[in-house]
């Protein structure tokens, strides 16, 4: 499915962004307490954030 989505990436590029989802989370639920937001509003705004800086 990422490999749909994402096209002209390799496996390997894909599984690294994968694994680039792991050392995000503390962000995520750090923010998600300070906020009082859902950790999937969080985690949606921060991938929005990544996916616009390219």
């Amino acid at each position: 499915m990422a490999g749909e989505y994402y096209g002209d990436l390799t496996n390997d590029e894909i599984w690294g962004r994968i694994l680039g989802i792991g050392p995000r989370l503390p962000s995520i639920f750090k923010k998600s307490a300070a906020f009082d937001r859902p950790t999937n509003v969080i985690a949606d705004q921060q991938a929005e954030a990544i996916i616009e800086a390219g």
